[in-house]
C-alpha cells in the first residue's frame, strides 16, 4: 500500500485549539511526506445599518485580520521547521462554507474543537459541526484538551492508531482506511469494538433477565468474530494489530481508550448531522470528549 495522503487543508484561527490542530497536521504531513495548505477564514456577515456599529465591527475585523495572518505565519514556520512544503491563504467567507467547499481538492482536513468567542468561532456545534457533517472527505478533529506527547529525541509520532469498529459498513471503511494510514505511518493499530451492556427493569422477572442476558451473549460473540476479522485485515495489510472487547458506555470506554493511543479512528454515516455519525450519538459524544486527536472518515450513502 502506498501513502495516500497528499494534500493537507489545515484551519486555523489562532486559538488554542487550533495551534494544536496545526502542529498535528503538521506533524502527521511531515511523516507522510504531504504538503499543506494553511487556512485562515475571516467571517463576513451582513453589513449592519448604524454608521457606528459598522466602524467598530471593521476595527474587529483588522484585529481579527492581523490575528489571523499572525497564526498563519506561526503555522508556517513550524511547516518550515518540519519540512513540510505549504502555503498560507486568508480568504473571505463563512468558515465552514469555504473549508468545504475546498475540502475535495485534499485528501485531509484538519482542525480544532473550541477557540476564541466572537467573530471566529471554532466551536463544536459551529464550524467543526458543519465541517464534519459536510465534508466528502477525512477530517481530523484535535480537542482543545488534547495535550501534544513529549517524544524521545528521533521518535516518530503517531505510532499507535485505535480503530473503533461496530461493524457497520462505514466502520469497515475506516477500518480500510486505518490500515492503510498504519501501513505508511510503521504504525500498529489497536481494534477495539464495545458492548452495550442492556438495562434491567426494575422488578424485571427471571425471563426476561434471561432474555436479556442471551442478547448481549449474542452481541459479544458477533463482536469477537468481528474483531478476528479486522485482525485478519490487518495481518493481511502486514500491520501489526491488536483487539479490545469491552462491556460498558461506549462513549466512555472509547474516550478511557484512546487516552491510551496517539490517533484514533471512526467512520460516519452520511453527511446531515453529528447525531448521524457511527454508532449514532457515540461518536457525537467522542469526539466532543476525546482528548486525542480524531480521524472521522466519511461514508457515503448508497
Amino acid at each position: 500500500m502506498e501513502p495516500f495522503f497528499k494534500h493537507f487543508l489545515i484551519a486555523t484561527d489562532g486559538s488554542e485549539s487550533s495551534d494544536k490542530a496545526v502542529r498535528v497536521g503538521l506533524e502527521l504531513a511531515a511523516r507522510l511526506g504531504a504538503d499543506a495548505e494553511i487556512l485562515n477564514v475571516l467571517e463576513y456577515g451582513e453589513e449592519p445599518a448604524d454608521p457606528g456599529l459598522r466602524t467598530r465591527l471593521t476595527m474587529l475585523r483588522d484585529i481579527d485580520r492581523h490575528h489571523g495572518k499572525l497564526a498563519l505565519e506561526q503555522a508556517a514556520e513550524l511547516a518550515r521547521k518540519l519540512g513540510v512544503g505549504c502555503r498560507t491563504l486568508q480568504p473571505t467567507g463563512l468558515p465552514e462554507q469555504v473549508i468545504v467547499q475546498k475540502a475535495p481538492d485534499f485528501d485531509l482536513i484538519v482542525l480544532g474543537t473550541h477557540g476564541r468567542s466572537g467573530v471566529k468561532r471554532w466551536v463544536m456545534g459551529s464550524v467543526a459541526e458543519a465541517v464534519l457533517s459536510r465534508s466528502p472527505k477525512p477530517v481530523l478533529v484535535v480537542h482543545e484538551s488534547y495535550t501534544p506527547p513529549i517524544l524521545e529525541p528521533e521518535a516518530a509520532p503517531y505510532q499507535n492508531l485505535l480503530i473503533a469498529t461496530d461493524g457497520s459498513d462505514c466502520s469497515q471503511q475506516a477500518t480500510e482506511y486505518g490500515l492503510r494510514l498504519a501501513k505508511a505511518l510503521g504504525a500498529e493499530v489497536t481494534f477495539l469494538s464495545v458492548v452495550s451492556m442492556l438495562t434491567r427493569p426494575q422488578g424485571a422477572g427471571l425471563a426476561l433477565s434471561q432474555a436479556l442476558s442471551l442478547v448481549e451473549e449474542e452481541a459479544q460473540t458477533q463482536a469477537e468474530a468481528m474483531l478476528e476479522q479486522a485482525r485478519a485485515k490487518a495481518q493481511q495489510a502486514g500491520v501489526s494489530a491488536r483487539v479490545k472487547l469491552m462491556q460498558g458506555r461506549p462513549v466512555d470506554a472509547i474516550v478511557k481508550q484512546a487516552l491510551l493511543h496517539d490517533l484514533l479512528l471512526m467512520g460516519t454515516h452520511g453527511r446531515t448531522g453529528l447525531d448521524k455519525l457511527m454508532m449514532g450519538s457515540v461518536a457525537e459524544g467522542v469526539v466532543r470528549r476525546s482528548q486525542t486527536p480524531v480521524l472521522v472518515v466519511p461514508c457515503p450513502e448508497a
